[in-house]
């Protein structure tokens, strides 16, 4: 185990030549802000920990539910982000 993210043998947070494979990862679309590594390695909350196992147990994309919703109705995923099981009668 790793005391921070970077220094993971497969961390993406800080790629070296002995973490992956020349092109393997790439830039991104945007530039990461100065306290990235602090923002990565914080500690997340209760919340965030249960947003994050609720949307890969459902397969649901993970963000704002803005875009949450634009990018599951772009990838077909809309069911994901309903109630699971049969809606309740009236």
């Amino acid at each position: 185990m790793a005391d921070h993210r970077q220094d993971w043998e497969c961390s993406s947070l800080k790629p070296t030549k002995c973490s992956c494979p020349d092109g393997l990862l790439s830039d991104g679309p945007l530039s990461k802000s100065l306290q990235w590594t602090q923002f990565v390695n914080r500690t997340e909350t209760e919340t965030e920990l249960r947003s994050v196992r609720r949307s890969v147990q459902r397969g649901t994309p993970f963000g704002q539910p803005d875009w949450q919703q634009g990018t599951a109705q772009q990838l077909g995923l809309e069911s994901s982000l309903r109630p699971r099981g049969r809606s309740r009668k009236v």
